[in-house]
């Protein structure tokens, strides 16, 4: 049987979006998302608990989230998990990292203020997935 890695996450930017270019030549853009949950304590009071999710958006998704995304920025990400793991050259410890390798980019709500414009389509205030073949510019 073939296994699920399947994540969808709705929040809000933490920071601007990081873009570079790898040494092959691929875009990369990572991503700080921060989805938070109310829930009921023990004592009857409510509280509200942040969770931090790194994402990584490749080629025309992370050039796509470069351009319409700022900090606070309402977005969904669907995309899988991948964990990494390497050795720390200081400590000798390991040391692993688990991601968000994104897959389609929700741009959710309308333009952002300090996000960038002139989309001849409209694109920062789309509500569909931006497919990677469909560049809104």
């Amino acid at each position: 049987m073939r296994g699920i890695n399947k994540v969808f996450i709705m929040g809000n930017l933490g920071n601007l979006p990081e873009l570079r270019t790898t040494p092959a030549g691929s875009v990369v853009c990572e991503l700080s998302v921060a989805t938070n949950r109310k829930f009921k304590t023990q004592s009857g009071d409510y509280a509200e608990d942040t969770e931090w999710h790194r994402v990584t958006c490749w080629n025309q998704t992370a050039e796509i989230a470069h351009r319409f995304l700022v900090k606070g920025s309402p977005v969904a990400i669907e995309g899988r998990l991948r964990t990494e793991s390497w050795e720390d050259k200081q400590t000798g410890a390991k040391r692993t990292k688990t991601s968000i390798v994104c897959e389609q980019l929700h741009l959710v709500g309308g333009p952002r203020p300090g996000a960038a414009s002139g989309a001849s389509s409209g694109a920062s205030g789309r509500h569909a997935p931006v497919p990677e073949e469909e560049v809104p510019f």
